[in-house]
């Protein structure tokens, strides 16, 4: 009888420290909560192409430099109207979620006028756009998006996920509402 006690105590104690154990590993806990992640993306967004040019920052930006923060691509071409249009809803949206934000412009070129980074340079200070752009002059990374239309927004999650791609103008609400409970969560 005092055998099958000590047995029953040592399993008791086994059994409690694999629990403790397994409860205690954060990338178990870490993965179970991604799971669960209402605005968790499916699809990981696709790497910028390293020899792009940039303006309105000292260096390429990757996007992997960037996980940890919600990413807004815009992807818009100067002598699109629709473009110039979402440019007030972009300046708010910075300024509303600034810690949390990080708001990218890919210009990728409708003419070839447009193709020039001076001439891209000249439209980011005549609309006072002050987020870093990337020159998407052959469409690499509109590709990659599978993009078909001026402007487009692609937001990304702070793992790196793409969680939304909108069209048009008048996103402003629906880009807002999605960062609000994305960010809460």
């Amino acid at each position: 009888m005092i055998l099958n006690f000590h047995k029953l105590l040592l399993f008791l104690i086994l059994f409690a420290l694999f629990t403790s154990c397994s409860n205690g590993n954060d990338k178990t806990n870490k993965k179970e909560e991604e799971l669960k992640m209402k605005y968790k993306g499916y699809v990981y967004a696709p790497e910028f192409p390293e020899d792009l040019e940039w303006l309105n920052t000292s260096r390429p930006i990757s996007l992997k430099e960037l996980k940890g923060k919600f990413v807004l691509l815009d992807f818009w071409t100067y002598c699109c109207i629709n473009c110039m249009h979402v440019i007030p809803d972009l300046h708010k949206l910075e300024n509303e979620f600034g810690n949390e934000l990080v708001v990218i412009g890919v210009h990728s070129a409708k003419f070839k006028n447009e193709k020039d980074k001076e001439n891209i340079r000249k439209a980011t200070l005549r609309y006072e756009i002050t987020h870093p752009v990337v020159n998407d002059k052959n469409f690499e990374i509109w590709n990659d998006y599978s993009v078909s239309a001026w402007p487009t927004f692609v937001l990304i999650n702070p793992l790196g996920q793409i969680i939304a791609q909108i069209s048009g103008e008048g996103v402003y609400s629906k880009l807002h509402t999605l960062l609000q409970d994305a960010i809460k969560e």
